[in-house]
């Protein structure tokens, strides 16, 4: 711990549950076994009561997931615990060998990893899964197990349960797959459960569902957690106490309600005030920093410019049989220049699909998209629109044209660069691909967008991989924002992020949309994020826009009980500053 720790007093040894003491973690140059280690957790101390929640938070790289992992004996090839003490109920586990340490995984330490697509066995049904923790500590025999592992899903939430312990991993949902894990956890009614980043892949309704179960079955069997998590807003609301991390120490630590309303560390100031659940509720409706909304009509009484207009837009999908998906039903919705108009709803409720008509990428059932006064469902071949004149080539060059004027920021920065080109080749593909200018031209171009989103010009020469994740998002905007668009459509752009990254990302487009007048279609599962940036939302649920409005009203007073119900699951609001 630094000098500049504040530290609440923990417990008193004896009644330690967990106690680590002074942990060190190295691991070897390059993953391997050759080369000078590199120690990524310099000297951790925390303690766990029985049956206490505590959290361990801050962003990628701090090391709360290595030291968690080092807890339980989980270390990745090249990992190596170099020195402290982690004890569990007073017995030394780092002295245990590999069989010993594997007969307290699972009975007397619950494990709750982050990603259920990597955790579970995909040729393996789930009950199978969940009954081979029990079978593995010798707790049932083989009917036993598979009867308790039917029980046990049940627990965790999960509807028919016979059901759905024969089926395998991929014919179930993220969350039904993340409730799977937890029964496992739990099956051996474990004395502590270490959490991993437990919901961060969830929608937030989603995320406080498996919260609240894991919340319910430890509280019921007494069992303690120790969760991971870089989202303050979700420790805010479920744990007793807080560790803070960053750079492989301890910097703060306390009562939770303590640590995030009168954080002490620079440090946890700063995670506090990038929190989208924690902060943003502060501003909104009081004129925070956001563009100013185009009116809705300007002074000679005529309707206001509006760079998107969608109306009565629908997209059905065709299932097995004569059966029909209705994915949007009958949305419409406008954007102005300058402003920025937020989808927001769960996964399924049909706000990416609507991101999809609005780009062209995919055809139209019902209705109309109009960008830049091109009608976009003509173009894609809607049933009930005219095609231009000259056919399908025309319709073809005329989306062409529409996309130099429309262009996207994805999800996964991870995913969405090519990971052989340079970062000076990825922002400049738009470039070469609608034919702007000569080589020259078009790496100086580059160049300029990658300054526009604060990236320094070493950058331009390295690969995707080379970045973080923050810097990995920048040269997807930097990307989209080089030919100069009128419309930028951001498909959940933050959601991978950690908080501070996030926000960094949140106040570019911000000011980048003053600067430009970007009309922006931002697609959100987080109203917290959107309280952010938005000026109006809509809010999808099912394929309808059942609620839309200015984000002050709608976050302030929101009309439709689905709206509430997204708020109340908003991590964080608990502690919110008022």
């Amino acid at each position: 711990m630094t000098d500049e720790a504040a530290v609440d007093g923990g417990p008193e040894d004896g009644s330690a549950l967990l106690e680590v003491r002074d942990l060190r973690v190295a691991y070897a140059a390059g993953g391997g076994s050759r080369g000078m280690p590199r120690e990524v957790v310099h000297g951790v101390s925390l303690t766990v009561r029985p049956g206490e929640v505590v959290a361990v938070v801050g962003e990628s790289g701090s090391g709360k997931s290595t030291t968690a992992h080092a807890v339980l004996g989980l270390l990745p090839l090249g990992g190596e615990v170099t020195g402290g003490e982690v004890r569990f109920q007073g017995r030394d586990l780092l002295a245990l060998d590999e069989r010993r340490m594997r007969a307290v995984r699972g009975a007397g330490i619950g494990f709750i990893p982050q990603d259920p697509t990597v955790s579970l066995n995909p040729v393996r049904r789930v009950g199978d899964q969940v009954a081979e923790a029990l079978l593995v500590h010798g707790l049932a025999d083989g009917r036993g197990a598979r009867a308790r592992a039917v029980e046990l899903l049940a627990e965790a939430g999960l509807p028919a349960p016979h059901v759905r312990a024969r089926q395998y991993p991929h014919e179930l949902s993220g969350g039904m797959r993340q409730r799977v894990l937890i029964a496992i956890a739990l099956a051996c009614r474990p004395r502590l459960v270490v959490a991993d980043e437990p919901t961060s892949a969830l929608d937030v309704t989603v995320q406080r569902q498996i919260l609240d179960h894991v919340a319910g079955l430890t509280r019921e069997n007494g069992t303690a957690v120790l969760l991971i998590t870089h989202d303050l807003g979700v420790a805010s609301d479920r744990a007793d106490r807080i560790v803070v991390m960053s750079g492989g120490e301890v910097v703060e630590e306390g009562p939770a309600a303590r640590v995030l309303r009168e954080p002490v560390h620079p440090y946890t100031k700063n995670l506090t005030a990038a929190a989208p659940g924690l902060g943003a509720w502060r501003t909104v409706g009081r004129g925070d920093s956001r563009a100013a909304v185009p009116s809705s009509a300007s002074a000679d009484g005529t309707a206001p410019r509006r760079i998107v207009d969608v109306n009565g837009l629908g997209k059905d999908f065709p299932l097995p049989g004569k059966a029909v998906l209705h994915a949007v039903e009958d949305v419409s919705f406008h954007i102005a220049p300058g402003e920025t108009f937020a989808l927001v709803g769960e996964s399924g409720s049909g706000k990416s699909t609507t991101a999809r008509l609005v780009l062209g990428l995919e055809r139209a059932t019902a209705g109309r998209i109009e960008v830049a006064g091109v009608d976009v469902a003509a173009l894609t071949g809607t049933d009930d629109r005219p095609r231009p004149r000259g056919g399908r080539r025309a319709a073809a060059r005329e989306l062409r044209g529409l996309r130099r004027r429309v262009q996207v920021v994805s999800q996964n920065p991870y995913a969405s660069l090519d990971p052989r080109f340079s970062v000076g080749d990825v922002i400049a593909e738009p470039l070469r691909a609608f034919g702007v200018g000569d080589r020259a031209e078009r790496r100086e171009l580059a160049a300029a967008s990658a300054a526009q989103v604060a990236l320094p010009p070493d950058v331009l020469t390295r690969r995707p991989a080379e970045l973080s994740g923050g810097q990995r998002q920048r040269v997807a905007i930097a990307r989209a924002l080089v030919l100069r668009p009128d419309v930028v459509v951001c498909d959940e752009p933050t959601s991978a992020l950690d908080v501070s990254v996030q926000a960094q990302i949140l106040d570019l487009l911000t000011g980048l949309q003053h600067e430009l007048g970007l009309a922006l279609l931002f697609i959100s599962h987080d109203l917290a994020v959107v309280a952010r940036i938005a000026h109006r939302v809509g809010v999808m649920r099912r394929g309808r826009l059942v609620e839309s409005g200015p984000v002050e009203r709608v976050l302030a007073d929101p009309a439709h009980a689905y709206t509430r119900e997204l708020l109340d699951a908003v991590p964080g609001r608990r502690l919110a500053p008022v």
